[in-house]
């Protein structure tokens, strides 16, 4: 019977990972300028918990284009206005909230990215749902952020 009641729940609720977080390079712990290299629903959310936890967040990466030329070769790139990019990666979904339109997932990535070496230095990741889904309370960004900062030195 109890058997039966776990496999239930398990069914019903889905499985989504805990909080991982892996470090793989030097972060500069004064350089707090960020910027959000793609685009998910949770922009909106995600740049909000950045700011609470005391990151700047630069809207575009580039606003300029860098021209420089050595002899006859010329190289254009574009100057990046943050010293780091986040890229959000949503994982697979477990699970359907019936009262909205809303997914629960078995984790969602942040993945940091050093601009001038385009290193990885940081990814952090958790499951579960983005937002609130009836009596589910959501939104594990905060927690996501929260672990940056913790690791951001």
């Amino acid at each position: 019977m109890n058997k039966l009641l776990l496999v239930c729940v398990v069914l019903i609720t889905g499985c989504a990972s805990g909080l991982q977080a892996n470090k793989f390079g030097t972060i500069d712990s004064d350089e707090k300028d960020i910027v959000i290299m793609n685009s998910t629903v949770w922009d909106s959310k995600i740049r909000i918990e950045l700011m609470k936890q005391g990151f700047k967040v630069k809207r575009f990466s580039s606003v300029e284009r860098v021209h420089v030329s050595d002899g006859n070769i010329g190289k254009s790139f574009n100057s990046a206005e943050a010293r780091y990019g986040i890229t959000v990666i949503p994982g697979p979904t477990v699970d359907r909230c019936l009262s909205a339109s809303i997914y629960k997932y078995k984790d969602i990535s942040i993945e940091v990215t050093d601009l001038q070496t385009n290193e990885v230095v940081f990814i952090t990741s958790k499951g579960g749902w983005p937002e609130d889904c009836g009596v589910y309370s959501g939104n594990i960004f905060p927690e996501l952020i929260t672990e940056m900062k913790l690791n951001w030195n």
